[in-house]
């Protein structure tokens, strides 16, 4: 997705916000307490972030490459647990996370088997996603994904 108040589409911009040092050193100073949780310094969240947000778009990118035998439902899982059966959007909120830095999360609407677009990214340093105004701006992003899919015919939910 290109959102209004971006500059880039949402993978463009990951790569490029997730990639940025600063930022990145910024983002986790502010969260410093929360790393504690996963044992790491400051320092070594950056270079893992980077690194692993990296490793994530290119990997997104080779595997909707279609002269590749990828299947990003591969890639993708459910964003709600089986708990959350009766969610609005438990079949089309789907999630991709890094694999060295868990915490790197890309955001998808599942419109069709194989086919996702993505809404947004972020890192996830919490339990649950509500527990981050950041990443509840990526909650609401992937309901006005959604909404604007459906209306405009291309989400049949």
């Amino acid at each position: 997705m290109h959102w209004e108040s971006a500059n880039e589409h949402s993978l463009d911009e990951m790569a490029t916000t997730l990639s940025d040092v600063e930022w990145l050193r910024r983002y986790f100073a502010k969260r410093k307490k929360r790393l504690s949780y996963f044992n790491t310094s400051l320092m070594s969240a950056v270079k893992r972030t980077a690194k692993e947000a990296h490793i994530l778009v290119d990997e997104l990118r080779e595997y909707a490459d279609q002269n590749v035998a990828y299947d990003l439902d591969d890639l993708f899982a459910p964003l709600h647990k089986d708990s959350f059966y009766r969610h609005p959007r438990y079949f089309t909120d789907y999630k991709v996370s890094g694999k060295d830095a868990p915490w790197v999360r890309v955001y998808a609407v599942k419109m069709d088997n194989n086919l996702y677009a993505i809404t947004g990214y972020g890192v996830k340093l919490v339990p649950k996603i509500q527990g981050d105004v950041y990443l509840e701006m990526e909650l609401d992003k992937l309901e006005r994904a959604t909404t604007c899919l459906k209306e405009e015919g291309l989400l049949d939910i």
